[in-house]
């Protein structure tokens, strides 16, 4: 849990989303 915790603080959730979104196809 807490190596996710850094990831999402590493990574903007702006980013987080546009990664999101291009791992799932709209």
């Amino acid at each position: 849990m807490e190596e996710e915790d850094i990831m999402t603080s590493h990574i903007s959730h702006h980013q987080w989303l546009i990664l999101f979104n291009q791992s799932v196809p709209l």
